[in-house]
């Protein structure tokens, strides 16, 4: 137990201190102590006092006040009251399960070790530049390359996704506008082609770059899919049909440029080749849910314990559970876990009820570090969830994570510390966090986790929460489309973005903590990471959007993909 003593007289001190605790509230206020009457103790401690009254319950309320003493021995009035809870201090005390989605399907997102999974359209790419035996040392610098291909006039656009990568680093242009960057080529990034696609010709355009302070190995691969909505389906992979160029020239990315000077793409192998190896797709977030039936009775108190093996995001009933960022904390995964407890009482309703949960890589299957290293501790993401109502006529109810719940993939795409977050609007499922939600197609959960076995234990710091809101101080276009805001400030933290855009529309949030002579972001001391969040628009008016799942150091964020200022 802890406390705060102040005084408006100078040279002032505690000097003992008297502790009640109660099981209940009344008892407290008629100081009728029947957990714990410390007596009038001599001692200046406020900090970390143990308790040490009669032995406590599982999920128990506890309620508590103290009084101190002055230098002269005058007694202070009692505090206010304070209380704590007891949650689940022991294992048998857990009737929860484990809960996850292994089986995340999709052509473009697959967990790392489904390798014989990868995309079709990345398993017959092949690693390209514009000089000879790039999987060897080659000039640091830039290269371009260009591909025209055709879309059928009477084709209706299903979906057209670009799956790519880059050593070291890369950005995609489709008919002159800039889409998306990559800076890992540890890692696949993705992005929709179907807002820029057009009937007839069209040409995807990619300025790569190869890093360093002498040369060694550089190569790009791309995978695109088209598909109609009548089933048809075009492939276009990296190779040697590709025009490749050293030199950058004036409108190289637009359409009508003339490139028939420039030499053909050099293969330096298909995927999966040295030195390059295979790449990873960073998986998108797990959206879970359950419902139950809560009785007609009176509720007296109802409290929510969560954890999980990545990151989390309650919801009951449609409403976030708390402000929490990146619950439940990086620990080390093979010892230990925390778990944290929400009062959600307020929350619950008379009869059906819903429990949804967002779980995505955070340090325990994320990037972490320099090393460039995924899956630390494991890769399956889970959850555990255990909600306890009390009523007030003494019955309890205890609902629990286990393989009633269901899973389905959503709008978070991906979710990485380092690489980002990737949203996507038009992939929303209104209401998958309320009651009576059809999730018919919902697919059951995994159930058990065999990658860790930690101990866990109540969350001994609080959570990560918004503390300030910051606004830019300045906007500038360094080039065209190209935004640069200046935040005034270097801070970590995330941009909640407010866009009108069309249906498909992606708009690309890079960050920096400084910037270039000509006003463009600084990013070389970013490494690895390609600290980029993406929102893809759902094309319904006003839409906001900020990250969840990541956070980023910077003072200057570009924002790229607007129509206009």
């Amino acid at each position: 137990l802890s406390w705060i003593v102040t005084s408006d007289l100078r040279d002032q001190k505690q000097t003992a201190y008297h502790v009640l605790a109660a099981s209940s509230r009344a008892l407290l206020e008629m100081d009728k102590a029947d957990l714990w009457d410390s007596g009038k103790i001599e001692s200046d401690n406020t900090i970390a006092v143990v308790y040490n009254g009669k032995s406590l319950q599982s999920n128990m309320e506890c309620f508590w006040k103290v009084r101190v003493w002055d230098r002269q021995d005058r007694p202070s009035e009692w505090s206010r009251p304070a209380f704590w809870t007891m949650g689940l201090p022991a294992p048998g005390n857990w009737k929860a399960q484990w809960v996850g989605l292994d089986d995340i399907g999709g052509p473009h997102i697959k967990l790392a070790s489904d390798s014989e999974k990868i995309p079709e359209e990345i398993r017959r790419a092949h690693w390209i530049w514009s000089c000879p035996k790039s999987g060897g040392p080659v000039p640091v610098g830039q290269s371009f390359f260009r591909k025209t291909f055709d879309v059928p006039a009477d084709w209706k656009i299903k979906s057209a996704d670009c799956t790519f990568t880059a050593d070291n680093a890369c950005e995609v242009f489709l008919n002159g506008k800039s889409l998306k960057t990559a800076n890992d080529f540890k890692v696949f990034y993705t992005v929709s082609l179907a807002d820029q696609l057009q009937p007839g010709e069209n040409v995807l355009a990619i300025r790569a770059l190869n890093r360093g302070n002498q040369a060694n190995p550089a190569g790009l691969l791309i995978g695109v899919r088209v598909e109609s909505k009548t089933g048809q389906t075009l492939i276009l992979t990296t190779d040697s049909q590709w025009k490749a160029a050293a030199k950058e020239q004036e409108n190289w990315q637009a359409l009508s440029f003339d490139d028939s000077g420039w030499a053909a793409a050099d293969t330096a192998g298909p995927y999966g080749c040295a030195p390059w190896n295979k790449s990873l797709i960073l998986p998108p977030a797990r959206y879970l849910r359950t419902e139950f039936s809560a009785s007609g009775k009176a509720v007296k108190r109802a409290y929510l314990y969560a954890t999980a093996l990545g990151l989390y995001q309650l919801y009951l009933n449609g409403q976030r559970v708390s402000e929490d960022y990146f619950s439940p904390g990086w620990t080390d995964y093979d010892k230990r876990i925390y778990y944290r407890t929400y009062d959600v009482t307020q929350m619950l309703r008379e009869g059906r009820n819903a429990i949804g949960a967002v779980l995505a890589d955070g340090w325990f299957a994320g990037y972490v570090g320099f090393g460039g290293n995924r899956n630390l501790y494991g890769e399956r993401l889970r959850l555990l969830s255990q909600l306890h109502i009390e009523y007030a006529d003494g019955t309890s109810q205890v609902i629990a994570s286990g393989p009633d719940w269901k899973a389905s993939l959503g709008p978070v795409q991906q979710a990485d510390f380092l690489q980002g977050e990737t949203y996507d609007g038009r992939l929303e499922m209104p209401g998958w966090n309320e009651p009576r939600f059809d999730d018919a197609d919902w697919k059951p959960v995994a159930v058990g986790s065999e990658e860790v076995h930690p101990k866990i234990e109540a969350a001994i710091s609080g959570p990560v929460v918004v503390f300030e809101k910051v606004s830019p101080v300045s906007v500038s276009e360094p080039t065209p489309g190209r935004y640069v805001f200046d935040m005034g400030q270097n801070f970590a933290g995330v941009v909640r973005i407010r866009v009108r855009g069309k249906e498909g529309q992606t708009i690309t949030i890079r960050h920096a903590e400084r910037l270039n002579p000509d006003g463009t972001i600084y990013t070389t001391n970013l490494r690895a990471a390609a600290a980029t969040d993406t929102y893809i628009c759902k094309g319904e008016g006003e839409e906001t959007w900020q990250p969840y799942f990541t956070f980023h150091g910077f003072q200057y964020v570009e924002l790229s993909g607007l129509d206009s200022k």
